[in-house]
């Protein structure tokens, strides 16, 4: 840092929570570390009373499932993104949108290096494709070349990666139809996409009114954010132990009807 900002960087996470709990400050967790941690860091953060927001891309569902359990038990909220970048969560929604439209799609992604292939973004968006019960591509379904990419899921989405240094992460959805091709891209530049999000994930992980535990998985949440202002409350109100990775289309729905719009886009 160009000037210090006289905030202590520790290593012995108790000791954070217990200095953060003894002050009158309100404290949130954040946790960009790994799936093999992420449960020890929230059960010590809900130990002391405090909310988590949690960025840990390839989080596994038996943790997910461990996490709803001890934050229900504790009466505590907790919120888990996939990705805090705005541009991406539009980018999945839009081709969510376009689905219903199309029935041939493929992800284009780019990256500087050959790591973690196909990216979570790519996998999400594959997942959220293949949630709808369509089927993709039935031309060359059963295809194996392996030049035609991978498939992910059962519905035929398929995802190439292209690795070249300097490249910027980059993620394209192409559709076609009948004489015509629609296609969304997301390129990030820099880490700084990601703050965003992550505000806004901090203050609604501050005021949310649970009943039991409430685990927001998947980016709905943080796309309510931007156009609604009741949303994840009128949720949390009507389910508890919502995950709204598998029930996105019919969430939305319930959105459309319900939600009220904040003309303030994003404030909250």
């Amino acid at each position: 840092m160009e000037e210090p900002l006289e905030i202590p960087i520790m290593n012995d996470l108790t000791m954070v929570l217990g200095s953060i709990s003894q002050s009158k400050e309100t404290g949130v967790v954040i946790d960009f570390t790994d799936p093999t941690t992420v449960y020890d860091n929230v059960k010590q953060a809900t130990a002391f009373g405090m909310k988590s927001v949690v960025y840990v891309p390839r989080i596994k569902l038996d943790t997910i499932a461990a996490l709803s359990a001890l934050c229900e038990k504790a009466s505590m909220g907790c919120l888990i993104a996939p990705t805090l970048s705005i541009g991406s969560i539009l980018l999945q929604q839009a081709a969510i949108s376009a689905s219903f439209h199309y029935n041939n799609v493929e992800i284009v992604e780019s990256k500087a290096q050959a790591a973690d292939l196909p990216s979570a973004d790519a996998s999400q968006i594959a997942k959220n494709l293949s949630n709808l019960g369509q089927l993709y591509n039935r031309e060359d379904l059963s295809t194996d070349v392996l030049a035609r990419g991978q498939v992910l899921g059962e519905d035929g989405v398929r995802v190439h990666s292209l690795v070249l240094p300097g490249l910027p992460s980059s993620t394209t959805v192409y559709f076609s139809g009948p004489g015509e091709v629609y296609s969304i891209k997301h390129d990030i530049t820099d880490v700084q996409c990601l703050m965003p999000g992550l505000l806004l994930a901090i203050r609604k992980v501050i005021r949310l009114k649970v009943i039991n535990c409430v685990i927001i998985y998947f980016f709905a949440s943080a796309f309510s954010l931007l156009e609604v202002k009741s949303f994840l409350l009128s949720v949390t109100v009507a389910e508890s132990g919502v995950w709204l990775g598998k029930v996105f289309v019919r969430s939305q729905v319930f959105l459309n009807l319900s939600a009220e719009p904040n003309p303030q886009h994003g404030q909250i």
